[in-house]
């Protein structure tokens, strides 16, 4: 398995399972992952039962969430018409800048940022 792959696999189920702890019962978690994780994401046990299997169609999985959290993701704006909150967890704030940029700056986010790493 690509070892960046595993990495962000790794640090997914640690950052769901704290995420989890902290909310207990009060909502309902789900992970969707981008198809290209998708395949070695379903390998964690940890994620079994959170994890939103590929063939789901992600507009539909919008319109029946309550906060979306998401990264740089351009699936935030498909969000916006919800009129819900959006939560920006960028954990490799620094890294992504740094390799892909990005179109709009932190103040022009529709949301709350989070660096929790």
């Amino acid at each position: 398995m690509f070892q960046g792959l595993r990495m962000i696999c790794t640090k997914f189920i640690a950052d769901m399972t704290y995420l989890k702890e902290q909310t207990g019962k009060n909502f309902n978690i789900l992970i969707k992952v981008h198809p290209f994780l998708y395949e070695q994401a379903r390998k964690f046990e940890e994620v079994q039962n959170i994890l939103v299997p590929d063939f789901v169609d992600t507009n539909d999985l919008l319109s029946s969430i309550d906060i979306l959290v998401t990264d740089y993701s351009s699936i935030f704006f498909d969000f916006l018409v919800t009129d819900k909150p959006i939560l920006f967890y960028v954990w490799d704030y620094d890294n992504y800048n740094e390799e892909r940029g990005r179109s709009l700056a932190d103040d022009e986010l529709p949301g709350p940022i989070s660096f929790y790493n």
